[in-house]
């Protein structure tokens, strides 16, 4: 007699909704890194371009 393994299978719609729902949402970053988006607004650490001021530029003395 030969074992088929388990008896508890996971349904076909149950696998193919799992992999639909990780390709929308791959599809989704990979959207929104292409247009230099982010769900979560502006990341910390990103290009620079709203860096606050060092701290050895704020207290530097003035030229004449």
């Amino acid at each position: 007699m030969r074992d088929h393994g388990s008896t508890h299978n996971t349904p076909g719609w149950v696998k193919m909704t799992g992999i639909i729902g990780i390709a929308l949402l791959l599809l989704l970053f990979g959207s929104l890194h292409l247009i230099g988006g982010s769900i979560l607004g502006h990341a910390p650490g990103g290009h620079g371009d709203h860096a606050p001021p060092s701290a050895a530029a704020e207290h530097r003395p003035q030229q004449p």
